[in-house]
């Protein structure tokens, strides 16, 4: 049992030197956060256990639980715990993303002058997200006390009026590589009766389109037939296809028009009108669901909307 116990303790340094350099590389790139120190302090509890057993002739297992009640309230209060610490570590971090940008100077936050890289545009939100969820922090007022924001809300409220702010929205759209993202209005379009508009047919158009599958929708009479793949719309009679309508372009096109904004989005629903000789076609889009690439639409993830046709 104790040759067992001496090889246990050795074999767990190297494995302790390794948990090290990890965090250690974590830091390094985005500074340091409670998790970050939670698991740096697990390290020095673990080292201290092993070179205690190791070393020491006593080795009574009283201190197992004493070390990890001392690490406990040494990390839970005062500047040198786990909160104060990564509050400190990010607002020096986003400090130095901004004097990097020539954004901070003398304790004033001004907007960007230009266009910034991408990488520095993400780095600044993640850290200010990161600020904003888990301290609702005063320091971070006080840096950005001459840019008019407010810390209300939902986080998504004020990274739009920050990006703005700092002029920096462009450039954070552009470090999103590719991401998914949903719009939605609260207050939907509701379908009319024939009379009350100037088209011949009324179609919900709903669904999830995927590369493996289509949606089909009805008019009241089956007089069209309207099929949703994966980035078209077809609208077709019983006899030939009247519309084929590039889906991603034109929704692509609408959102890129709207600044890819929520809040406008609700506001004004997007409604695309595309016509041949044959028909004239209206689309109120009401909810939408893509990945972006940049600012274009890579894939249509989901789709609710009305579409409305009229026969030449």
């Amino acid at each position: 049992m104790l040759r067992f116990e001496k090889i246990f303790w050795w074999a767990l340094i190297p494995q302790i030197g390794l948990l090290f350099y990890a965090v250690f590389i974590r830091i390094s790139n985005y500074g340091i956060t409670e998790n970050c120190y939670l698991v740096v302090c697990f390290g020095v509890y673990l080292l201290g256990l092993a070179l205690y057993f190791l070393f020491s002739k006593a080795k009574k297992l009283l201190v197992i639980p004493l070390c990890l009640s001392a690490i406990v309230v040494i990390s839970s209060v005062g500047s040198w715990g786990a909160f104060r610490v990564s509050e400190r570590s990010q607002m020096n971090r986003l400090e130095q993303l901004l004097v990097q940008n020539r954004m901070f100077d003398y304790a004033t936050t001004n907007p960007a002058s230009e266009t910034i890289p991408a990488v520095d545009a993400r780095e600044i939100m993640e850290t200010t997200k990161y600020l904003y969820q888990r301290h609702k922090s005063k320091k971070l007022l006080r840096m950005f006390k001459d840019i008019p924001i407010e810390m209300k809300g939902s986080f998504y409220e004020f990274e739009m009026e920050f990006s703005q702010a700092l002029n920096i929205k462009k450039a954070l759209l552009a470090s999103r590589s590719i991401s998914s993202i949903y719009f939605s209005k609260y207050n939907q379009d509701k379908v009319l009766p024939l009379g009350e508009h100037d088209y011949d047919y009324q179609i919900a158009v709903s669904g999830y389109p995927t590369k493996k599958g289509t949606n089909i929708a009805f008019d009241t009479d089956k007089k069209l037939v309207l099929i949703k793949d994966q980035a078209h719309l077809q609208i077709k009679n019983k006899t030939q296809t009247l519309i084929d309508i590039d889906l991603k372009q034109k929704i692509g096109e609408k959102l890129t028009e709207l600044g890819w904004d929520r809040q406008a989005f609700q506001k004004n629903s997007p409604a695309i009108i595309v016509e041949n000789e044959t028909v004239l076609v209206k689309i109120i889009v009401q909810s939408v669901g893509v990945n972006r690439q940049n600012e274009t639409v890579d894939q249509l993830l989901s789709l609710g909307a009305i579409a409305l046709i009229k026969i030449k």
